[in-house]
């Protein structure tokens, strides 16, 4: 009996190791040492989903704990982390420059006001021990997001994790032993990266959004903007979970500080999933319609083969189903430009849109809000002269 339960043990473990068999040693099950973390504290988070794409400046982490190379060990954990939130698409621009240095909130905010960025995105790490191959290593990042233009403090978030080293098992018949990591800090960095992308990508515009229809009368213009689209799946955590509480106001005294202390992250169960559904289902899913405006080449001004389309979008925004309802008017482009100028045209030209609306046909300014994508948001291949010209479009959709 107890040979068939070593056996079923043997089977269980190298289903998921490394099986060194031998006939004449102890067979040796090598495992990969587990990434363990703790939940996800979001201190402070947005209370409604961001309707427009953003861009972000990420300041390399700001390393608390006293070491002579904490320059060079800041760099390396925000370029991980950088390329962990770059994979996740979660912003139209995600830029990082090594040669910068955190000093205080005012400063950053004034360097990501310089770059034109929206957000400041700023990392600490209040605490790291380094065990390398032969002991636990073990981590605390905080990351905090900041609205460039006003300074509040959108998101506050804070995770542990922790590889740890385990002593040799014997069970006789075979060994077991844990394989440490060779890049453990690049593991937990890149896996608390991806638990607080979760909460970030859900406030932010999804990226695999289903394209809406094109339209070009009234009729379909009403239709499209009446008629709420199919509702796709939430994005799914990996790992662990987060937790926290959600400040609608982003102050900053309720969250953490710039520089939090060295005490590990305590976890706030049972609130995560009422912050969650706000984030997820505020704005989401808003009907809405694609229109093939024309403008002239690498301008923002509305060719005049678009104004009856344009007309026909005035009239359907005055039908008594969409009268009076605040809309997005997003403007999108093909890739033939870099993604930081197709940003500015696409923004330029759904304001062309907004200024057509408003000056000849009276729609209420208040109720128009413009956005750019640039070339975030493709529906159709770019390496086609058809498919650019499909994702050179005008989008519009209700802001409710």
């Amino acid at each position: 009996m107890k040979r068939i339960l070593l056996l079923s043990m043997l089977l269980l473990l190298g289903a998921c190791a490394y099986v060194d068999p031998s006939l004449t040693d102890q067979t040796e099950i090598i495992t990969d040492a587990e990434t363990r973390r703790s939940d996800l504290v979001v201190a402070v988070a947005p209370k409604a989903k961001s309707r427009k794409p953003l861009t972000a400046l990420f300041y390399p982490f700001h390393i608390q704990q006293p070491t002579p190379d904490h320059k060079h060990l800041g760099r390396t954990f925000g370029q991980i982390f950088q390329n962990e939130w770059l994979r996740r698409r979660l912003f139209t621009t995600l830029e990082m420059d090594p040669q910068l240095t955190y000093y205080n909130k005012r400063r950053s905010l004034a360097e990501a006001r310089r770059r034109g960025a929206d957000l400041l995105i700023l990392g600490f790490v209040p605490y790291f021990y380094a065990g390398s191959t032969l002991d636990d290593t073990a981590m605390t990042l905080q990351v905090n997001i900041y609205n460039v233009e006003t300074g509040i403090l959108l998101f506050s978030m804070a995770q542990s994790g922790r590889i740890e080293e385990r002593i040799e098992e014997d069970w006789i018949y075979f060994r077991h032993r844990t394989r440490m990591s060779d890049s453990p800090f690049f593991r937990l960095v890149t896996d608390i990266a991806a638990d607080m992308a979760v909460p970030v990508k859900s406030w932010l515009p999804d990226p695999d959004a289903r394209p809406y229809s094109f339209a070009g009368n009234k009729g379909q213009i009403v239709t499209a903007l009446t008629t709420p689209p199919n509702a796709s799946q939430q994005d799914d955590a990996p790992g662990g979970s987060y937790s926290g509480t959600a400040n609608g106001s982003g102050d900053s005294s309720t969250g953490m500080s710039d520089t939090p202390d060295n005490s590990g992250v305590q976890s706030q169960n049972g609130e995560d999933s009422a912050m969650e559904r706000d984030l997820t289902q505020s704005g989401k899913d808003a009907p809405g319609v694609n229109l093939d405006i024309r403008f002239n080449l690498d301008k923002a001004t509305i060719r005049p083969e678009s104004y009856p389309l344009l007309d026909e979008l005035a009239r359907a925004l005055k039908t008594p189903e969409l009268k009076g309802k605040p809309i997005i008017v997003a403007g999108h482009t093909d890739s033939s430009a870099s993604q930081r100028y197709n940003l500015t045209l696409s923004a330029k030209r759904a304001d062309s849109v907004k200024k057509y609306l408003v000056m000849k046909h009276a729609i209420p300014p208040e109720l128009i809000e413009t956005v750019g994508y640039g070339e975030s948001r493709p529906i159709a291949d770019n390496d086609t002269e058809q498919g650019r010209m499909k994702n050179r479009r005008v989008e519009v959709r209700l802001a409710e």
